[in-house]
């Protein structure tokens, strides 16, 4: 009669919690959309270890064609009628149809549930076989560990994800107020009603894993819970029992379009090392011009300056030439030799006449060829004279480029120094910068792998509607209750 009463009040939390937060289906028959409902029983142990597992079946009777189903059940047997089934060569079983639903038990290898469920007990930190606990005061651990051996291999934008069906586990713990005190509960929640408390944990198998939360910096504190214990201080220990329920179906209201790829935040860090590793080549072939342009320069001012002097000295040379035709007047120090080139011509053309007038005729030949001679030097000197000029003229534009050509060299030396400035910049950028937009660009890849792993499990939970199996076109609905036996004196 406790135990009535107990699981009653169990029930009665469950629809509560479940009208809250739990996506357990608890719709009637005809609300369902389903042929084929399945109820899953599992006998465990108190370690958890399943050791009979009975399911009990309902086949929806649609018109008065006979009821086909498909089943890997043992002892099949009809629970609340007399109709009977026949196994037709694909392995279809074909109900008779009296106008009722079918419901029917079999039974099923504890090795083929989904969910595998470990239950520890530690005593004042040893740990303790529940068999032992019976009786025994102190504190308390229980803790519930859960294993997803569902699987399915989805495929998601043509990649292949092999993720775990998304089932969720609430385990529930009578607590008496006789025995337990002090209770505390890691992923779970204590409920109490009138007399009666109990203690229940909601838990995500495989979840956490499959959707590796940890590897994404915003939340990699997140944690999804995959274990449900509690702790109290006991006395005279016993527990009539534990009841776990198992459902599929988690994500069915997940919308997919929600998890689509976002365009704006793609991309890979690949992307973002070929860009940087762009802009870094093109500042070093900037840097090799401008090494190459700042060298060139440096050449042309050389070769002016080279130039300026070279003119500098030519024009030094033709003025001593010059001023070798250009004798001055009256020098005292030499009176008869150092005359100048005009006085000279005067005394030529004066011996000149005066042996024309003589009838000298040699003397006048000799003075002529002395005239011509003179010409000639004033013509050489005229002209020493116009290439001093224009030697000038020349050296004054070589040396005026030279001038602007070491300012150019000045200026694009300042270029080169602000390039391998940017140069160094952006290779730091590269080494050490480009983290930041990496490290963005990976979460955006691991948040959009997050999501696809999401979108892979929603459609392996939709998939997952039967235990025992469905004939074609059959719509299932299944849940599962573990129950542990009591610990007791």
């Amino acid at each position: 009669m406790r135990r009535v009463r107990v699981m009653a009040t169990l029930l009665a939390g469950v629809l509560t919690i479940g009208s809250v937060v739990l996506p357990v289906k608890a719709e009637t028959v005809s609300e369902e959309d389903w042929d084929k409902q399945e109820t899953v029983h599992v006998t465990a142990a108190a370690t958890g270890k399943a050791k009979e597992v009975e399911v009990e079946v309902v086949l929806r009777r649609d018109g008065t064609a006979a009821i086909r189903d498909k089943s890997n059940l043992t002892d099949i047997r009809n629970t609340e009628g007399d109709e009977e089934y026949t196994k037709l060569s694909d392995g279809t079983l074909s109900w008779d149809n009296q106008g009722e639903d079918i419901h029917y038990k079999g039974n099923a290898a504890p090795e083929t549930l989904p969910i595998q469920i470990t239950v520890t007990y530690t005593l004042d930190g040893a740990e303790i076989a529940p068999e032992a606990l019976a009786g025994r005061s102190g504190h308390l651990t229980m803790r519930f560990d859960y294993k997803n051996r569902l699987a399915r291999t989805v495929e998601v934008d043509k990649k292949s994800y092999t993720v775990p069906v998304p089932l969720m586990a609430m385990t529930l713990i009578p607590l008496d107020e006789d025995v337990f005190s002090n209770v505390k509960v890691t992923n779970g929640k204590i409920l109490s009603m009138d007399d009666s408390s109990l203690s229940f944990g909601m838990v995500l198998p495989g979840f956490g894993e499959a959707l590796n939360l940890k590897s994404l910096s915003y939340t990699e504190d997140v944690d999804i819970p995959e274990y449900f214990e509690i702790s109290a201080d006991v006395t005279d220990f016993t527990l009539d029992f534990t009841a776990t329920m198992v459902s599929a179906g988690l994500l069915e209201d997940l919308d997919e379009e929600d998890l689509d790829k976002n365009d704006e935040i793609s991309g890979t860090s690949d992307d973002i090392d070929r860009a940087v590793d762009a802009m870094f080549d093109g500042v070093d072939t900037l840097k090799s011009a401008v090494d190459q342009l700042d060298k060139g320069i440096g050449s042309i001012v050389a070769a002016l300056n080279t130039g300026v002097e070279t003119l500098s000295t030519q024009n030094a040379n033709l003025g001593r030439l010059y001023a070798q035709f250009q004798v001055p007047v009256d020098n005292p120090s030499t009176p008869d030799v150092d005359e100048s080139l005009a006085t000279l011509a005067g005394r030529v053309q004066a011996a000149l006449d005066a042996a024309m007038e003589a009838g000298d005729t040699q003397a006048q030949c000799h003075l002529e060829e002395a005239q011509k001679m003179i010409a000639q030097i004033r013509d050489s000197s005229g002209l020493l004279g116009k290439i001093m000029e224009e030697n000038q003229v020349a050296s004054a534009y070589v040396s005026g480029g030279a001038e602007g050509g070491t300012k150019l060299k000045d200026a694009m030396q300042e270029m080169r120094k602000g390039v391998e400035k940017f140069r160094n910049g952006i290779s730091d950028f590269r080494d050490n910068g480009s983290g930041d937009l990496k490290k963005l660009s990976r979460d955006a890849d691991k948040l959009q792998e997050i999501m696809d792993t999401l979108k892979a499990m929603k459609r392996a939970g939709e998939d997952y509607t039967s235990f025992s199996g469905l004939a074609q076109g059959q719509k299932g609905s299944v849940s599962f209750l573990y129950e542990t036996e009591e610990i007791k004196d």
